[in-house]
């Protein structure tokens, strides 16, 4: 823990389940890393699938919280990558029990630590291997070799097990301070944090409550912080660029942050035969339910039976498809019925038409075109045309490679069981390795042959996307010796 400078004590939620020995299953959905060897997505199925139903051993089980900062990923200038801050590794866990003299047990629960007994899976790459193996600790560099065993010998990619409680009592000390690596998000899986089942022994702790008697109340505390005091989130933000607000220590700027959360006098009876009262219970025969084609129509039929009569259906309806001015025309049911029925259906982007219009007044008002005007924006309409369809075709090649190598590799694994009728490996491989890297290049030409006929964004510091792309298109426009009583302005293609 990182001393010599002011630290700052954030609260974190801590939630206790409490399970005695009263018959019960729960449901749990985990993340399965092991199943990218057959081609299969790690992500549980919901409702099913690779969801499982098990008793749980009669204990106490924790679950924290990590703050909303912690949480919060920030993109890149393009979008195209977003990074999360490193979260704590190293969370003290003490439980206090006892009625006539309160005892204190505890725990260090090391959420980066490889562990062959934990249930939750982890996607580790190469860097996280490297750190394990040179740390110098027993236990990672084991994990390293057995995550390295795990990707030999199914064809996948290195996984491990994760999360390690240690007992206080046989001594702790810091074993691989700056072998750190986790964040709020898991690979692949934005609920890793906040879900108990994804990260069971990295953010949660299991107690078996061993020699407290029955009847006892037992309360927790649970403290974390950064084996690596360069992880901190305050070593490279202030509390106010979190949203943090500091409570006494005036004039004083933390450096490092500890986190906390309480569980207090929760009861413990090992021996109880009834369930406990469930808050579901309290909604028996009140809960109702509405379906539909969109989330409005669904919402519609909810309320129907409520309304009482067709008409003022109808009104609601029209209301939350902004249609109620329509509903009084001759034909507004029609009108009605036709937005009902297109909102059930998705659709595409049909790209861009290019327009001319006046410049002051409404900016949608036509404007008269000289003859030159008239034939450089035929021609820019016309560039405009086959860069969509250029772009439509790269879009739809790029989607058909990843579906065809998907299942030429899929293919290939599970014909190694048994083989697959009509499955023919050689023309995925022609598909994937000649065929379609051919069209892709042709349409990654065709797209780059016609940019530079149509206006492009000009970027400039602190642009959002829509200032660079107007400026482009004022450019464009200026470029031709467009009349400055005119506007060049896009609209978008029919879809």
């Amino acid at each position: 823990m990182a001393s010599g400078g002011p630290q700052l004590v954030v609260p974190v939620g801590l939630q206790a389940l409490v399970v005695n020995k009263v018959p019960r299953g729960f449901r749990q959905w985990r993340y399965n890393y092991l199943a990218l060897a057959a081609f299969d997505s790690p992500e549980p199925d919901a409702g099913g699938g690779q969801s499982t139903t098990q008793p749980r051993k009669p204990g106490i089980y924790l679950h924290w919280e990590l703050p909303a900062a912690l949480r919060h990923g920030i993109g890149n200038a393009a979008v195209t990558e977003i990074t999360y801050p490193k979260v704590p590794g190293r969370w003290l866990i003490v439980r206090f029990s006892g009625t006539a003299a309160r005892a204190a047990t505890g725990w260090v629960v090391e959420s980066d630590c490889p562990n062959q007994e934990s249930p939750t899976l982890y996607l580790v790459d190469q860097a996280v291997l490297d750190a394990w193996n040179a740390s110098g600790d027993a236990i990672r560099v084991a994990g390293a070799r057995s995550a390295q065993k795990v990707a030999q010998a199914n064809g996948g990619p290195p996984v491990a097990l994760l999360g390690q409680a240690f007992p206080l009592a046989g001594g702790w000390t810091e074993r691989a301070a700056s072998a750190t690596f986790l964040t709020a998000v898991a690979p692949g899986n934005v609920l890793f944090a906040a879900y108990e089942a994804h990260c069971a022994n990295v953010f949660t702790f299991y107690d078996a409550l061993a020699g407290v008697p029955d009847g006892d109340l037992v309360s927790y505390l649970v403290a974390g912080w950064y084996s690596d005091p360069a992880d901190d989130i305050l070593a490279s933000a202030a509390p106010a660029d979190l949203r943090w607000s500091v409570a006494g220590g005036e004039g004083l700027a933390p450096t490092a942050s500890v986190y906390q959360g309480l569980a207090l006098s929760i009861p413990w009876h090992p021996a109880a035969t009834t369930l406990p009262p469930s808050p579901l219970d309290t909604l028996a025969g009140k809960v109702q339910a509405g379906v539909g084609g969109t989330t409005i129509d669904a919402f519609t039929a909810l309320i129907a039976g409520q309304l009482g009569d067709l008409a003022s259906v109808d009104l609601l309806r029209a209301f939350q498809y902004g249609l109620l001015p329509e509903l009084e025309a001759v034909n507004g049911t029609n009108l009605l019925a036709t937005a009902v029925h297109q909102a059930a259906f998705g659709s595409r982007p049909g790209g861009l038409q290019w327009e001319i219009v006046a410049a002051a007044g409404d900016d949608s008002q036509a404007a008269g075109l000289t003859p030159d005007e008239a034939a450089w924006l035929l021609a820019l309409n016309q560039a405009q045309a086959g860069l969509d369809a250029a772009q439509a075709s790269l879009d739809a090649h790029r989607w058909a490679l990843y579906a065809l190598w998907w299942k030429w590799q899929k293919g290939n694994v599970e014909s190694q069981i048994v083989p697959i009728d009509g499955f023919d490996p050689d023309a995925y491989s022609r598909a994937v390795t000649t065929v379609l890297p051919g069209l892709l290049a042709a349409d990654a030409q065709a797209v780059a042959d016609r940019l530079d006929q149509v206006p492009q964004p000009i970027v400039q510091a602190g642009d959002t996307r829509q200032d660079s792309f107007e400026r482009g298109i004022a450019k464009f426009a200026a470029d031709r010796e467009l009349d400055p009583a005119k506007v060049l302005k896009a609209a978008a293609a029919p879809r």
